[in-house]
């Protein structure tokens, strides 16, 4: 009886060690229902200025400099189609070149933003750009909103 036992306790303990493999549902867990990017202006912001000098160890120094930035707004309608409710989501705003479908720009965001299940709601975030970045190209580019992470209010996270 005892060597059944102990055979029975390897048998079970050999079944708990496979790794274990995350069943992903067939559904994506949210929706981008539609997005967009609108020009806001422009704002006077303060911004690192780094120079190089010998007196620095490291040969850098940095100082605050006022400047003009461009004001951007993006915005993605989404639709939370899981079982569980989201309290922060990160997106990808991207700019593809419509021709080589190359990547041009890409936009990492984050909104903190409680959506329960089946529950729709636009996200807005405001980018600021220094006036010295180039926005030109992506006056023409085929635009696309990537859902990256969601972080459940039970603690749970689910990314691409």
């Amino acid at each position: 009886m005892k060597a059944f036992a102990v055979s029975f306790l390897i048998l079970v303990s050999s079944f708990a060690s496979f790794p274990q493999t995350t069943v992903r549902d067939e559904k994506e867990p949210i929706e981008v229902l539609r997005f967009d990017w609108k020009y806001a202006g422009y704002s006077n912001i303060e911004m690192d200025d780094k120079k190089r000098d010998s007196v620095t160890p490291g040969g850098m120094s940095t100082r605050r400099v006022k400047g003009y930035a461009f004001k951007y707004t993006a915005t993605a309608t989404i639709k939370n189609r899981g079982a569980k409710k989201i309290k922060a989501i990160e997106w990808d705003y991207v700019f593809t070149n419509p021709e080589s479908q190359k990547e041009i720009k890409r936009f990492k965001i984050k909104s903190k933003q409680m959506v329960g299940p089946d529950e729709i709601v636009t996200l807005s975030k405001t980018v600021v750009l220094d006036t010295s970045q180039e926005m030109q190209p992506v006056n023409n580019a085929k635009q696309k909103v990537f859902i990256t992470r969601l972080e459940y209010e039970d603690g749970s996270v689910w990314h691409l």
